[in-house]
């Protein structure tokens, strides 16, 4: 990739962006996430965050030119700091292992990134279900960011964006919360001064492989009692019964 990455304004360094993927157990979705990354005409690190997995998910990501780091095994938070620490970046880009990027898709949220001068930033998302229930649910989801994005930012780990100097500032994500960190993070950024923003640009293909594992109707009202339940009574620290590597 030879193309130059773009600058927040003219008298800035050019960005150097990270991609940091958190994997438990992703040997499955590992190489079509490493394709549709090498298909970016895009210049980027990338950091595989490994939590101990049991497969060939660290092999298959050095073979595709990843950072493999270790992390331990727990929460998401936890994968992802690790690869943030291990990170030469200014700007990093949190990917969950599942996702499969759609053509240009770097250049233009992280173009967009710079121009709006954003420090946080989350991606509205789509899916590419043909199930009616599945673009139902992402469409409350997408409402529901877009609703509360200037008074209780809320993200989806799928694909998130951060400055260095946001994520070190808050001290990255609270590796104890075992549901919705990634919105406690974009929470806490904005509460301390950093501009936050929802990405319109690009939409992120999101996998919907825990609904088609567990059930929708199963899931569906359980996400809803964790969301009230968050709103209510703050951060949960507490296990739940919310699997890793779905």
């Amino acid at each position: 990739m030879t193309s130059t990455p773009p600058t927040r304004h003219a008298h800035d360094n050019p960005m150097k962006v990270s991609i940091i993927i958190p994997a438990y157990n992703e040997e499955k979705s590992i190489p079509a996430l490493m394709k549709s990354v090498h298909a970016q005409d895009f210049p980027c690190e990338v950091i595989l965050a490994d939590a101990q997995s049991t497969d060939a998910t660290r092999m298959i990501a050095k073979a595709h030119g990843c950072k493999v780091v270790m992390a331990r095994k727990g929460t998401p938070g936890m994968a992802r700091n690790a690869g943030a620490r291990a990170a030469s970046g200014d700007v990093f880009i949190f990917l969950d292992a599942d996702t499969i990027l759609p053509r240009n898709f770097l250049r233009k949220i992280v173009n967009e990134f710079a121009r709006r001068r954003l420090d946080v930033a989350a991606c509205y998302t789509r899916t590419k279900s043909g199930n009616p229930v599945d673009w139902a649910i992402i469409g409350c989801i997408n409402a529901y960011y877009f609703v509360f994005q200037r008074i209780w930012p809320q993200a989806m780990g799928v694909c998130m964006l951060a400055t260095r100097r946001a994520h070190e500032s808050i001290r990255g994500f609270d590796e104890r919360i075992t549901f919705s960190e990634d919105c406690d993070y974009a929470n806490r950024a904005f509460k301390r001064g950093f501009r936050y923003g929802i990405l319109r640009s690009a939409r992120i293909p999101t996998s919907m492989r825990r609904f088609d594992k567990k059930g929708r109707w199963k899931m569906i009202p359980y996400y809803v009692y964790l969301i009230g339940k968050r709103a209510l009574f703050g951060e949960m620290r507490s296990p739940i019964s919310y699997d890793y590597g779905l």
